[in-house]
Formats: structure tokens, C-alpha cells, sequence
């Protein structure tokens, strides 16, 4: 059957109206992408964060020796066959077993002994600092990121996704490294203010604040949840989406995201970590108590009488950090992973000085006592009571060695015996 001419010009015509329309339609979404592109590269732009990059060179003097203590843990990570933990006295390094392999100091380049976070990122060591903004560590040398046109105040956190490193600030906003430039990621065009942790489920991208509860991201949209949405406190210390429930901790307890707001699980004051590990959500309190969530609230360990306690998964292994050190969690046994180093000082908060006849060195901390090293280095005494607390001013009169404490005077003798000086003596 042959069609008419009739018809084929017919055919034709509504072949010529359909490819127009196709075109016109291709040129609409072409129009659209390069304009919603263009929007993202002139954000991008306008939320560039301007930077300086510094090589950190170790102190040239090889006799000069630092003292601290690096017992209180804020991260923990495996970096080259070694483990890595960022402390209040530096970066140290542990070998498979815990024990110390190097512990880097300000002589060794790091521009402060502060340190909070921890991250591999294209097969580098990056570390947060309380102050001095974004370190990297390749295995030999630190290099050191300031953000010059914002105070970052402490970095709190990292999260690789996308090929990029999320960088959660305290006073700086997100941002975005793309192992070249930093770009600031704003929430509905404002700063991200008081990051205190992160985490990424699918497309979804999570952030929890210190001060303003939680915001979720998802296909350009952000969500923002505080208490007016349920959530327990508007301090989020821990974020995981398990079985696909969204549970959020924070300082006051545990909530659990259900038709678009919260609900309180459990009611925990001085929460201070949420982790996921092995498909069990872990607690823990701020002093070292743990629990574990199911159905209901349970006690995993009881109180350690710790302080800055925090949950992590890492390594496929679950850690407490504190401030005395890192422990291992393996089935229901709690295990010290790190070994303090016998002659580090008890505590970073330095509050008085004095050398002794022999020159021994007398160091007072505000919260624990007194170390006594010799002129060498070596550690000779920890001296500490609950008489002896805040060390005000350390005195050597030749003889003996005063401490003014809060609790009054108190004298030591050659061989560290104590005496009380009490309104009797004439104080």
C-alpha cells in the first residue's frame, strides 16, 4: 500500500514540529544547566576561602627538650601502618601494639601542641589544631593551611565524600578542600557557625552544631532541626543513621528523626559521643560511663571517673579517648591501648615553677599536683593529694619547697614528705 503525497507531506510537517519541539526543549534544559552551573561557579567564587600554605620547619636546636603530657586524646586514626592520636600535648605515633613510636612536638614544626581532629586525605595526615587552623603530614614534614580571611578558631572535624575533605570549623564555617582550594559550603547563604561533628548517609550530609542544633543537605535543599523540632538539646554530639532511622545525640539525650521531627529515645545528661559499630549504637557520658542502644537504654560499662570521654569507630574497631589516653572496645572488655610515657608530665596546665637545691625542677599543674624532674629530665616524684590542688606559686628557700595551694600552704622536705600550714603556724 502506497501512501498518498497527501500524507507524506503530512508526516513530514508533524516530523519537522516534533524535532523543533525537541529542539526547543534540548535548548531550554541546556540553557538551564549551563545557568544553574554558572550560579554554582560564581558561588563557588564568592565563597572562596583565601589561604596561605606554610612548610613548618622543626627547631634547629637538637639539645632542647619539651616537656607534656599527652595523655587527654581528642582523635585517633590509622595513617601507614601506624596509629596516630591527636592529644593536648602533640601528635603522637603507636605501633601495633600501642606502644610510642614518635611523639611530634612544637620542636618537630607543629605550630601549637593543641590539637583536635584527625583525617587521611590523598595519602596525607591532616590534622586540626585549636588555633592555628589546618596541618598535613606526609610521613616527614608538616605543612600548615592558615585561612586568612576568617578566625576558624578550632578545627572540630572531617569528612572525605565526593573526592573532597569537609573541614568542620568552630568559627569558620564548612569547608570544602579539594586537595587545591578551600570553598566555604553555607547553609541558605549563611555560615555554619560552632561545627561539632559530621556525617554522610547515601546523598545525605549531616552537621551537627554546638549551639544550633542540626542541619541535613540533600539535593541543593538544607533542613534545619533544633529543639523547636524535638530535638533533645540543640548541642549535637553524635550523628548515625542506623537500620534507616536517623538518631542524633546530644548533651541531653538521645532522639531519633520521625515524620520530619524528633523524638526523645532517652534522656542522658552530659552526653558527650554518639558512634555506630558493627551495626550497635554506643554512649558514652562525658566522665566514661557507656551504653548501648536497641529498644531501650543500656548499660554497657559503668563510670571510669573520666573526663572528655568520646566514642569513635575507626579501623573497624571501636575506641574511647579521654584524658587517659585510648582504649580498645572488643566485645564486652574495655582495654587501655596506649602506655603514658613514665616521664611525661601529669597535666599541660602549668600554673607555678621553682628548682630545688639539687636543681630539680618543681612543676605545678592546676588540677594534679606536682611533678619533681632532676636536672637530666628524668621524672623523680608526682606529688598529689586532695590538699594538694591548685598550685598557685612554687618557693625553694634552699632547705625545703613551699606550695601555695587552695587549700592554703603546704612545705616539703628533701625526701617529698609533706606539712600542712594551717592559721596556727601564723598564715
Amino acid at each position: 500500500m502506497r501512501l498518498s503525497f497527501k500524507k507524506i507531506s503530512l508526516l513530514g510537517f508533524a516530523a519537522l514540529v516534533l524535532s523543533f519541539a525537541a529542539f526547543q526543549v534540548f535548548s531550554l534544559y541546556r540553557s538551564a544547566r549551563q545557568t544553574l552551573a554558572d550560579e554554582r561557579a560564581r558561588l563557588m567564587e564568592q565563597n572562596r576561602v583565601v589561604f596561605e600554605k606554610r612548610l613548618l620547619i622543626p627547631h634547629p636546636f637538637k639539645n632542647v627538650r619539651i616537656l607534656q603530657s599527652t595523655k587527654t586524646v581528642r582523635d585517633f586514626i590509622g595513617f601507614r601502618g601506624f596509629y596516630f592520636a591527636a592529644t593536648g600535648g602533640g601528635l603522637v605515633q603507636l605501633g601495633e601494639n600501642g606502644e610510642l613510636a614518635k611523639h611530634f612536638t612544637v620542636l618537630d614544626g607543629l605550630p601549637e601542641s593543641d590539637l583536635t581532629a584527625l583525617a587521611v586525605y590523598q595519602n596525607k595526615l591532616f590534622i586540626g589544631a585549636r588555633s592555628k587552623n589546618l596541618l598535613t603530614f606526609d610521613g616527614e614534614k608538616f605543612e600548615n593551611y592558615v585561612w586568612t580571611d576568617r578566625k576558624a578558631q578550632a578545627v572540630t572535624s572531617f569528612l572525605e565524600t565526593n573526592g573532597s575533605l569537609l573541614i568542620g570549623t568552630f568559627g569558620g564555617g564548612l569547608i570544602e578542600f579539594d586537595g587545591k582550594a578551600f570553598t566555604e559550603i553555607k547553609a541558605n547563604d549563611k555560615t555554619i557557625s560552632a561545627i561539632n561533628c559530621l556525617y554522610k548517609d547515601g546523598a545525605k550530609l549531616y552537621v551537627g552544631t554546638f549551639d544550633n542544633g542540626l542541619w541535613i543537605y540533600e539535593n541543593d535543599i538544607w533542613t534545619h532541626f533544633t529543639t523547636a523540632e524535638g530535638l533533645p538539646s540543640n548541642r549535637v554530639v553524635g550523628i548515625a543513621v542506623k537500620d534507616k532511622n536517623l538518631y542524633v545525640a546530644t548533651d541531653f539525650g538521645l532522639g531519633i528523626l520521625q515524620d520530619k521531627s524528633f523524638h526523645t529515645l532517652a534522656v542522658l545528661p552530659s552526653l558527650s559521643s554518639l558512634a555506630l559499630n558493627s551495626n550497635q549504637i554506643f554512649l558514652t557520658k562525658d566522665n566514661g560511663e557507656i551504653f548501648t542502644f536497641e529498644t531501650s537504654l543500656k548499660e554497657f560499662s559503668p563510670a571510669e571517673n573520666l573526663q572528655n570521654a568520646r566514642l569513635i569507630s575507626s579501623e573497624n574497631q571501636l575506641w574511647l579517648l579521654s584524658n587517659q589516653g585510648v582504649s580498645a572496645i572488643k566485645g564486652a572488655k574495655i582495654k587501655p591501648f596506649t602506655k603514658t610515657a613514665s616521664e611525661s608530665l601529669t597535666d599541660n596546665f602549668i600554673s607555678a615553677l621553682a628548682f630545688d637545691k639539687r636543681e630539680n625542677l618543681w612543676v605545678g599543674t592546676f588540677r594534679n599536683g606536682i611533678d619533681v624532674f632532676s636536672a637530666d629530665g628524668r621524672k623523680l616524684k608526682h606529688l598529689e593529694s586532695e590538699a594538694l590542688r591548685e598550685i598557685n606559686f612554687l618557693e625553694s628557700n634552699g632547705e625545703a619547697v613551699s606550695a601555695a595551694t587552695s587549700g592554703g600552704l603546704i612545705k616539703f622536705k628533701s625526701d617529698f614528705s609533706m606539712e600542712n600550714l594551717t592559721k596556727k603556724d601564723g598564715l
